[in-house]
Protein backbone atom coordinates (compact mmCIF):
# COMPACT_ATOMS: atom_id res chain seq x y z
CA UNK A 1 0.00 0.00 0.00
CA UNK A 2 2.92 2.31 0.67
CA UNK A 3 6.34 2.55 -0.84
CA UNK A 4 9.65 3.24 0.84
CA UNK A 5 11.23 6.07 -1.13
CA UNK A 6 14.54 7.87 -0.85
CA UNK A 7 13.40 11.48 -0.66
CA UNK A 8 16.97 12.76 -0.83
CA UNK A 9 17.46 11.53 -4.40
CA UNK A 10 16.52 14.88 -5.89
CA UNK A 11 18.13 14.08 -9.21
CA UNK A 12 15.48 11.41 -9.70
CA UNK A 13 12.37 12.89 -8.05
CA UNK A 14 10.55 16.11 -8.68
CA UNK A 15 10.06 17.22 -5.09
CA UNK A 16 7.63 19.97 -6.12
CA UNK A 17 5.17 17.31 -7.26
CA UNK A 18 5.61 15.58 -3.89
CA UNK A 19 5.01 18.91 -2.10
CA UNK A 20 1.77 19.45 -4.01
CA UNK A 21 0.74 15.83 -3.38
CA UNK A 22 0.78 16.63 0.33
CA UNK A 23 -1.27 19.80 -0.24
CA UNK A 24 -3.72 17.83 -2.40
CA UNK A 25 -4.02 15.18 0.30
CA UNK A 26 -4.93 17.82 2.90
CA UNK A 27 -7.50 19.25 0.46
CA UNK A 28 -9.10 15.80 0.12
CA UNK A 29 -9.47 15.62 3.91
CA UNK A 30 -10.98 19.12 3.97
CA UNK A 31 -13.44 18.08 1.25
CA UNK A 32 -14.84 15.40 3.54
CA UNK A 33 -14.48 17.24 6.88
CA UNK A 34 -14.97 20.99 6.62
CA UNK A 35 -16.62 23.88 8.44
CA UNK A 36 -20.27 24.87 8.12
CA UNK A 37 -21.78 27.84 6.29
CA UNK A 38 -20.08 30.06 3.72
CA UNK A 39 -16.60 29.19 4.97
CA UNK A 40 -17.36 25.51 4.49
CA UNK A 41 -18.69 26.12 0.97
CA UNK A 42 -15.47 27.93 0.03
CA UNK A 43 -13.39 25.15 1.60
CA UNK A 44 -15.26 22.52 -0.42
CA UNK A 45 -14.77 24.45 -3.67
CA UNK A 46 -11.03 24.89 -3.11
CA UNK A 47 -10.70 21.29 -1.92
CA UNK A 48 -11.87 20.06 -5.32
CA UNK A 49 -8.34 20.84 -6.51
CA UNK A 50 -7.11 17.84 -4.51
CA UNK A 51 -8.18 14.69 -6.36
CA UNK A 52 -7.58 16.03 -9.91
CA UNK A 53 -3.91 16.60 -9.05
CA UNK A 54 -3.52 12.87 -8.34
CA UNK A 55 -5.18 12.07 -11.67
CA UNK A 56 -2.82 14.46 -13.47
CA UNK A 57 0.19 12.93 -11.71
CA UNK A 58 -1.01 9.47 -12.78
CA UNK A 59 -1.37 10.59 -16.39
CA UNK A 60 1.96 12.40 -16.33
CA UNK A 61 3.90 9.34 -15.18
CA UNK A 62 2.01 7.08 -17.57
CA UNK A 63 3.61 8.84 -20.54
CA UNK A 64 6.04 6.89 -22.68
CA UNK A 65 7.54 7.80 -26.04
CA UNK A 66 5.53 5.16 -27.90
CA UNK A 67 2.08 3.58 -27.64
CA UNK A 68 3.58 0.10 -27.29
CA UNK A 69 5.64 1.24 -24.30
CA UNK A 70 2.51 2.70 -22.66
CA UNK A 71 0.74 -0.62 -23.24
CA UNK A 72 3.59 -2.54 -21.57
CA UNK A 73 3.45 -0.55 -18.33
CA UNK A 74 -0.35 -0.53 -17.94
CA UNK A 75 -0.89 -4.13 -16.67
CA UNK A 76 1.33 -3.38 -13.67
CA UNK A 77 -0.54 -0.12 -12.99
CA UNK A 78 -3.91 -1.87 -13.32
CA UNK A 79 -2.80 -4.56 -10.88
CA UNK A 80 -1.55 -1.95 -8.38
CA UNK A 81 -4.74 0.15 -8.64
CA UNK A 82 -6.88 -3.00 -8.22
CA UNK A 83 -4.92 -4.00 -5.12
CA UNK A 84 -5.40 -0.55 -3.58
CA UNK A 85 -9.11 -0.48 -4.46
CA UNK A 86 -9.97 -3.86 -2.97
CA UNK A 87 -7.76 -3.24 0.07
CA UNK A 88 -9.68 -0.01 0.71
CA UNK A 89 -13.01 -1.79 0.20
CA UNK A 90 -11.99 -4.59 2.61
CA UNK A 91 -10.83 -2.19 5.32
CA UNK A 92 -14.04 -0.14 5.24
CA UNK A 93 -16.24 -3.20 4.95
CA UNK A 94 -14.75 -4.55 8.20
CA UNK A 95 -14.80 -1.10 9.83
CA UNK A 96 -18.44 -0.56 8.83
CA UNK A 97 -19.46 -3.98 10.08
CA UNK A 98 -17.73 -3.48 13.44
CA UNK A 99 -19.31 -0.03 13.82
CA UNK A 100 -22.73 -1.49 13.04
CA UNK A 101 -22.34 -4.30 15.59
CA UNK A 102 -21.24 -1.83 18.27
CA UNK A 103 -24.21 0.43 17.53
CA UNK A 104 -27.00 -2.11 16.95
CA UNK A 105 -25.70 -5.49 18.06
CA UNK A 106 -25.34 -8.59 15.92
CA UNK A 107 -28.25 -10.44 14.39
CA UNK A 108 -28.94 -12.21 11.13
CA UNK A 109 -31.30 -9.49 9.92
CA UNK A 110 -28.85 -6.67 10.70
CA UNK A 111 -26.03 -8.50 8.92
CA UNK A 112 -28.21 -9.30 5.89
CA UNK A 113 -29.44 -5.69 5.61
CA UNK A 114 -25.84 -4.49 5.79
CA UNK A 115 -24.67 -6.87 3.06
CA UNK A 116 -27.66 -6.08 0.83
CA UNK A 117 -26.99 -2.37 1.26
CA UNK A 118 -23.31 -2.63 0.37
CA UNK A 119 -23.60 -5.16 -2.46
CA UNK A 120 -26.98 -4.23 -3.90
CA UNK A 121 -27.33 -4.50 -7.68
CA UNK A 122 -27.80 -0.73 -7.94
CA UNK A 123 -24.60 -0.04 -5.95
CA UNK A 124 -22.58 -2.53 -8.01
CA UNK A 125 -23.86 -1.11 -11.31
CA UNK A 126 -23.03 2.46 -10.20
CA UNK A 127 -19.52 1.29 -9.33
CA UNK A 128 -18.95 -0.67 -12.55
CA UNK A 129 -20.50 1.89 -14.91
CA UNK A 130 -19.41 5.13 -13.23
CA UNK A 131 -16.63 4.21 -10.81
CA UNK A 132 -18.81 5.39 -7.91
CA UNK A 133 -17.88 4.50 -4.34
CA UNK A 134 -19.11 1.01 -3.48
CA UNK A 135 -18.45 1.27 0.25
CA UNK A 136 -16.07 3.51 2.20
CA UNK A 137 -15.33 7.22 2.19
CA UNK A 138 -13.91 8.65 -1.04
CA UNK A 139 -13.42 5.24 -2.65
CA UNK A 140 -14.64 6.55 -6.01
CA UNK A 141 -11.14 7.90 -6.74
CA UNK A 142 -9.62 4.39 -6.68
CA UNK A 143 -12.40 2.88 -8.81
CA UNK A 144 -12.09 5.74 -11.31
CA UNK A 145 -8.29 5.37 -11.45
CA UNK A 146 -8.56 1.61 -11.95
CA UNK A 147 -11.15 1.95 -14.70
CA UNK A 148 -9.17 4.76 -16.34
CA UNK A 149 -6.08 2.55 -16.56
CA UNK A 150 -8.23 -0.20 -18.09
CA UNK A 151 -9.63 2.26 -20.66
CA UNK A 152 -6.10 3.47 -21.48
CA UNK A 153 -5.11 -0.18 -22.02
CA UNK A 154 -8.07 -0.61 -24.41
CA UNK A 155 -6.97 2.54 -26.28
CA UNK A 156 -3.51 1.03 -26.69
CA UNK A 157 -4.89 -2.30 -27.89
CA UNK A 158 -7.05 -0.47 -30.45
CA UNK A 159 -3.98 1.55 -31.56
CA UNK A 160 -5.70 4.85 -30.72
CA UNK A 161 -2.46 6.81 -30.74
CA UNK A 162 -4.27 9.89 -32.08
CA UNK A 163 -6.31 10.11 -28.87
CA UNK A 164 -3.39 9.94 -26.44
CA UNK A 165 -0.75 11.86 -28.37
CA UNK A 166 -2.60 14.13 -30.79
CA UNK A 167 -6.08 14.92 -29.44
CA UNK A 168 -5.67 14.63 -25.67
CA UNK A 169 -6.43 18.31 -25.01
CA UNK A 170 -9.47 18.39 -27.30
CA UNK A 171 -10.92 15.21 -25.74
CA UNK A 172 -10.33 16.64 -22.25
CA UNK A 173 -12.14 19.88 -23.12
CA UNK A 174 -15.06 17.90 -24.56
CA UNK A 175 -15.38 15.73 -21.42
CA UNK A 176 -15.04 18.75 -19.11
CA UNK A 177 -17.77 20.49 -21.12
CA UNK A 178 -20.13 17.60 -20.44
CA UNK A 179 -19.14 17.68 -16.76
CA UNK A 180 -19.93 21.36 -16.35
CA UNK A 181 -21.92 22.99 -19.14
CA UNK A 182 -24.04 20.15 -20.53
CA UNK A 183 -25.05 19.07 -17.04
CA UNK A 184 -26.01 22.59 -15.92
CA UNK A 185 -27.84 23.33 -19.17
CA UNK A 186 -29.91 20.16 -18.81
CA UNK A 187 -30.70 20.89 -15.16
CA UNK A 188 -31.52 24.50 -16.05
CA UNK A 189 -33.97 23.22 -18.67
CA UNK A 190 -35.66 21.07 -16.06
CA UNK A 191 -34.06 17.75 -17.05
CA UNK A 192 -33.02 16.39 -13.65
CA UNK A 193 -32.62 12.75 -14.64
CA UNK A 194 -31.85 10.52 -17.61
CA UNK A 195 -33.64 7.24 -16.99
CA UNK A 196 -32.64 6.05 -13.49
CA UNK A 197 -29.64 8.43 -13.39
CA UNK A 198 -30.16 11.62 -11.39
CA UNK A 199 -28.23 14.60 -12.78
CA UNK A 200 -28.18 16.14 -9.30
CA UNK A 201 -25.89 13.41 -7.95
CA UNK A 202 -22.14 13.90 -8.11
CA UNK A 203 -21.36 10.39 -9.36
CA UNK A 204 -22.76 11.26 -12.82
CA UNK A 205 -19.81 13.62 -13.37
CA UNK A 206 -17.27 12.75 -10.67
CA UNK A 207 -16.24 9.51 -12.30
CA UNK A 208 -13.84 7.85 -14.70
CA UNK A 209 -15.30 9.53 -17.81
CA UNK A 210 -15.70 13.18 -16.84
CA UNK A 211 -13.05 13.52 -14.11
CA UNK A 212 -10.33 10.85 -14.21
CA UNK A 213 -9.84 10.47 -17.98
CA UNK A 214 -9.72 14.21 -18.89
CA UNK A 215 -7.30 15.08 -16.09
CA UNK A 216 -5.11 12.06 -16.85
CA UNK A 217 -5.07 12.98 -20.53
CA UNK A 218 -3.95 16.51 -19.60
CA UNK A 219 -1.21 15.11 -17.37
CA UNK A 220 -0.13 12.74 -20.14
CA UNK A 221 -0.06 15.57 -22.68
CA UNK A 222 1.91 17.86 -20.35
CA UNK A 223 4.66 15.26 -20.35
CA UNK A 224 4.34 15.00 -24.11
CA UNK A 225 4.98 18.69 -24.66
CA UNK A 226 1.87 20.73 -23.78
CA UNK A 227 3.32 24.21 -23.32
CA UNK A 228 2.01 27.65 -22.39
CA UNK A 229 4.28 30.69 -22.39
CA UNK A 230 4.07 32.12 -18.88
CA UNK A 231 6.28 32.23 -15.81
CA UNK A 232 3.46 33.21 -13.44
CA UNK A 233 1.83 29.82 -12.90
CA UNK A 234 1.19 30.34 -9.19
CA UNK A 235 -0.46 33.71 -9.81
CA UNK A 236 -2.76 32.19 -12.44
CA UNK A 237 -3.49 29.29 -10.09
CA UNK A 238 -4.65 31.69 -7.37
CA UNK A 239 -6.69 33.83 -9.77
CA UNK A 240 -8.49 30.85 -11.29
CA UNK A 241 -8.95 29.35 -7.83
CA UNK A 242 -10.74 32.58 -6.84
CA UNK A 243 -12.82 32.34 -10.03
CA UNK A 244 -13.89 28.81 -9.05
CA UNK A 245 -15.14 30.15 -5.70
CA UNK A 246 -17.25 32.78 -7.47
CA UNK A 247 -18.56 30.12 -9.88
CA UNK A 248 -19.52 27.86 -6.97
CA UNK A 249 -21.44 30.65 -5.21
CA UNK A 250 -23.27 31.42 -8.45
CA UNK A 251 -24.03 27.73 -9.04
CA UNK A 252 -25.37 27.30 -5.50
CA UNK A 253 -27.76 30.20 -5.99
CA UNK A 254 -28.96 29.06 -9.44
CA UNK A 255 -28.93 25.28 -8.88
CA UNK A 256 -29.34 24.72 -5.12
CA UNK A 257 -30.24 21.03 -5.49
CA UNK A 258 -27.35 20.11 -7.78
CA UNK A 259 -24.11 18.89 -6.23
CA UNK A 260 -21.26 20.61 -8.08
CA UNK A 261 -17.72 19.28 -8.37
CA UNK A 262 -15.68 21.08 -11.03
CA UNK A 263 -15.82 24.58 -12.45
CA UNK A 264 -13.87 26.27 -15.24
CA UNK A 265 -11.74 28.02 -12.61
CA UNK A 266 -11.02 24.70 -10.87
CA UNK A 267 -9.74 23.08 -14.05
CA UNK A 268 -7.55 26.03 -15.03
CA UNK A 269 -6.20 26.44 -11.48
CA UNK A 270 -5.32 22.73 -11.52
CA UNK A 271 -3.62 23.09 -14.88
CA UNK A 272 -1.39 25.96 -13.74
CA UNK A 273 -0.63 24.29 -10.41
CA UNK A 274 0.60 21.16 -12.16
CA UNK A 275 2.46 23.16 -14.78
CA UNK A 276 4.30 24.85 -11.93
CA UNK A 277 5.05 21.42 -10.43
CA UNK A 278 6.70 19.96 -13.51
CA UNK A 279 8.56 23.18 -14.25
CA UNK A 280 9.90 23.92 -10.78
CA UNK A 281 12.02 20.93 -9.61
CA UNK A 282 12.80 22.76 -6.36
CA UNK A 283 15.84 21.60 -4.38
CA UNK A 284 15.04 23.64 -1.27
CA UNK A 285 16.72 22.68 2.01
CA UNK A 286 14.01 24.48 3.97
CA UNK A 287 12.86 22.31 6.90
CA UNK A 288 9.16 22.96 6.29
CA UNK A 289 9.48 22.20 2.57
CA UNK A 290 11.31 18.93 3.24
CA UNK A 291 8.75 17.88 5.85
CA UNK A 292 5.87 18.47 3.43
CA UNK A 293 7.75 16.67 0.64
CA UNK A 294 8.39 13.74 2.98
CA UNK A 295 4.68 13.44 3.75
CA UNK A 296 3.64 13.83 0.11
CA UNK A 297 6.13 11.18 -0.98
CA UNK A 298 5.53 8.56 1.67
CA UNK A 299 2.26 9.18 3.48
CA UNK A 300 -0.30 10.68 1.10
CA UNK A 301 -1.88 7.35 0.13
CA UNK A 302 -1.98 6.21 3.76
CA UNK A 303 -3.73 9.47 4.72
CA UNK A 304 -6.22 8.98 1.90
CA UNK A 305 -6.97 5.48 3.21
CA UNK A 306 -7.43 6.34 6.88
CA UNK A 307 -8.93 9.85 6.98
CA UNK A 308 -12.62 8.78 6.70
CA UNK A 309 -12.05 6.36 9.58
CA UNK A 310 -10.25 9.02 11.63
CA UNK A 311 -13.01 11.55 11.01
CA UNK A 312 -15.71 9.06 12.02
CA UNK A 313 -13.92 8.24 15.27
CA UNK A 314 -13.21 11.90 16.15
CA UNK A 315 -16.90 12.73 15.66
CA UNK A 316 -17.57 10.68 18.80
CA UNK A 317 -15.80 13.38 20.85
CA UNK A 318 -18.40 16.00 19.81
CA UNK A 319 -15.84 18.72 19.10
CA UNK A 320 -17.05 22.13 18.00
CA UNK A 321 -17.29 22.64 14.25
CA UNK A 322 -14.54 25.27 14.38
CA UNK A 323 -12.07 22.70 15.78
CA UNK A 324 -13.27 19.43 14.25
CA UNK A 325 -11.74 19.75 10.71
CA UNK A 326 -8.34 20.74 12.14
CA UNK A 327 -8.46 17.80 14.55
CA UNK A 328 -9.14 15.37 11.70
CA UNK A 329 -6.24 16.77 9.66
CA UNK A 330 -3.83 16.72 12.62
CA UNK A 331 -4.66 13.18 13.74
CA UNK A 332 -4.66 11.85 10.16
CA UNK A 333 -1.21 13.32 9.50
CA UNK A 334 0.23 11.97 12.76
CA UNK A 335 -1.23 8.48 12.35
CA UNK A 336 -0.14 8.34 8.68
CA UNK A 337 3.46 9.11 9.62
CA UNK A 338 3.40 6.52 12.43
CA UNK A 339 1.99 3.87 10.10
CA UNK A 340 4.58 4.69 7.44
CA UNK A 341 7.38 4.48 10.00
CA UNK A 342 6.04 1.11 11.16
CA UNK A 343 5.90 -0.24 7.58
CA UNK A 344 9.39 1.12 6.92
CA UNK A 345 10.72 -0.54 10.08
CA UNK A 346 9.15 -3.90 9.22
CA UNK A 347 10.41 -3.84 5.64
CA UNK A 348 13.93 -2.78 6.48
CA UNK A 349 14.21 -5.08 9.52
CA UNK A 350 12.54 -8.22 8.24
CA UNK A 351 12.16 -7.78 4.50
CA UNK A 352 15.59 -9.15 3.63
CA UNK A 353 15.16 -12.07 6.03
CA UNK A 354 11.81 -12.97 4.48
CA UNK A 355 13.25 -12.88 0.96
CA UNK A 356 16.12 -15.17 1.99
Amino acid sequence: MTQVVDCNNKARRNTTIDFFKCVACILVIINHFHHDGLVGSIEVTVSHLGVPLFFMVSGYFLWRSSLSDVEKVLPKKIKHAAKLTFTHLSIYFVFGLISLVIEKGLSGKILLDFLMGVFSLKAILKTVLFGATLYGGGQWFLWALLEAYILFFVMCKLKMKWLLYDRAVEISILLFSVHIFVRFILVGLGVTSIGPISLNDTYVVRNVYFDAIPFMLLGFKMHDGLRLKTDKELLWMVLFGALSILESLLAMSLFPNTNCVLYVGTILAEFFAFKYCIKSHSTSENLFWNAVVYFGTNCSMIAYFIHPMVGTLIKEFNLSNSIFPFAVIFVTVCVSIILYKFVYFVRTSYGGRIQQ
